[in-house]
């Protein structure tokens, strides 16, 4: 919850071992999340899940396994055996990258918000994780940059194989990256792929940083597009390039866009741009319009918060629908009942505590399928602590 923070000691038992408790900060009140070794741990804060890769006991002499612990719960449960590592992701419905299982270290594997299991299909297990931007870089013959969807957006064939690159310094100001190869410091933009040599004498011990940047500039109205009519020219790149991110970025530039609004449409993996923008502070929420879909699909993303950008589509989470009141009346009416996550409308803002933002929303439910709506909805809240993103609630059903 807003107001919990992880936690992990050293105990007495052999070196590694750790214990890992969440910490309420209001109450004082310490839960142990995990009383065995483990070798890492990563959070999902829209699913309240964590992830742990390590032995239930100590001392244990088995390969090490990979956890899903339930925040609210306490319980816990095995994901993946022979697991040595695991990150957080957030890339939809792939939550976390782990490494190894089923007898192959090096291999990696999407885990899920359910819990199941599935094969990147990266040709390397060298991968870095960009901070709160969502990107996943492959180093193996060449630099591949995925994003939502596991979408290969970006392909950087280098003077030497990427898999030689000793260091990654993802940029907070703008979609890019530094890597370090030996002496040689490169700048890779997102936008264009073009790597580019910006000093070819630079000595960094092993791990590093070497580098400082400007915050970002808080995302603002001028991001705004006022769109024209642009199917036209849109259709004519899309032919030429069969890139639709790079085209909708074109045409924008084409057509007079701002800076600003080309700068957030590549933000949104080229695939979105903004029409409306509502400031609230210090996270503020703006719509946006997907395309090429059908210029009725509006969205909403929360931004300027840490992650820069919360999405209310792929960022709700799995939410239990059972606990509220409503729902035994729903469900026996309509037995596939489920949020539609795409068919969501931004209600207002609450404050939260002192320094804390709920944003809540009503998604539609329906009856198994986008076209099986049933005129009722789910309220959500996505919370907020000083701009930090903790999670999304369940707040009722309403017929």
């Amino acid at each position: 919850g807003p107001s919990t923070y992880l936690q992990s000691n050293m105990t007495n038992g052999p070196a590694g071992t750790y214990n890992l408790y969440s910490v309420d900060i209001d109450t004082g009140a310490v839960k142990t999340l995990w009383r065995g070794t483990f070798l890492s741990f990563a959070h999902d804060p829209v699913n309240g899940v964590l992830a742990v890769t390590g032995y239930e006991t100590v001392g244990s002499q088995a390969p090490p396994t990979l956890f899903q612990v339930d925040l609210s719960t306490g319980k816990w449960r095995k994901i993946g055996e022979a697991m040595s590592s695991v990150k957080y992701i957030g890339m939809g419905d792939r939550r976390f990258i782990a490494t190894g299982g089923k007898g192959e270290f090096g291999t990696m594997w999407f885990v899920k918000a359910d819990g199941s299991l599935a094969a990147t299909g990266y040709s390397t297990s060298q991968v870095n994780i960009s901070p709160h931007l969502r990107y996943v870089v492959a180093l193996g013959d060449k630099l591949q940059v995925y994003a939502w969807g596991n979408d290969l957006v970006r392909q950087v064939k280098l003077a030497r194989p990427a898999s030689a690159i000793d260091q990654i310094i993802w940029r907070t100001d703008a979609p890019g990256l530094f890597f370090r190869l030996g002496s040689e410091l490169y700048a890779l933009s997102l936008t264009d792929g073009q790597a580019t040599l910006i000093d070819g004498n630079v000595s960094l011990a092993p791990g590093q940083v070497d580098a400082v940047f400007a915050a970002p500039a808080d995302i603002g109205p001028q991001a705004i597009w006022k769109i024209p009519k642009f199917n036209a020219e849109f259709d004519a790149c899309l032919s030429a390039t069969k890139e639709p991110r790079a085209c909708l970025i074109a045409t924008m530039q084409t057509l007079g866009a701002s800076p600003q609004a080309v700068e957030f449409t590549r933000l949104l993996y080229g695939e979105a741009f903004m029409v409306s923008f509502q400031e609230y502070g210090p996270v503020d929420v703006a719509s946006v319009i997907v395309h090429p879909r059908p210029n009725d699909i509006l969205r909403y993303v929360l931004v300027n918060g840490t992650p820069r950008v919360v999405y209310a589509d792929n960022d709700l989470g799995r939410l239990d629908l059972t606990h509220d009141p409503a729902y035994p009346a729903l469900v026996k009416k309509y037995p596939k009942l489920t949020i539609w996550e795409t068919l969501h409308h931004f209600e207002r803002m609450e404050r939260l505590g002192q320094d804390g933002q709920r944003f809540i929303f009503s998604y539609e439910l329906v009856d198994g399928c986008h076209n099986c709506r049933m005129g009722s909805t789910a309220l959500v809240a996505f919370d907020f602590r000083a701009g930090q993103f903790i999670g999304t609630k369940l707040l009722s059903l309403q017929e």
